[in-house]
């Protein structure tokens, strides 16, 4: 991007350049928030990014309503298992 001194106006210059001149913070926020979905609360992802509503941030990475939907229903599925899983006993000394 350059700015015209005289007018203030930016405006895109083309051509070759190094990537770290391209980069910009916002793909560092949107890197994170699209890493981390689904590995941490989205009410976190929502603070941390600054979004003002769960669908609007859930529209910033790309992710559907329905995703949401199947993250519940994994997580059910996931508390069921844990509930039926038998009890196990350890031995910790033989008697003599």
């Amino acid at each position: 991007m350059v700015t015209d001194e005289k007018t203030k106006m930016t405006r895109k210059e083309y051509g070759k350049f190094p990537k770290h001149e391209l980069i910009s913070s916002h793909v560092c926020r949107r890197s994170y928030a699209t890493n981390f979905y689904g590995e941490m609360p989205t009410s976190w992802l929502i603070s941390i990014t600054a979004h003002s509503t769960e669908k609007q941030f859930l529209e910033y990475v790309g992710k559907p309503a329905i995703d949401t939907a199947q993250q519940i229903a994994e997580f059910y599925a996931k508390l069921a298992l844990q509930a039926k899983k038998e009890p196990q006993m350890q031995l910790l000394k033989k008697a003599n």
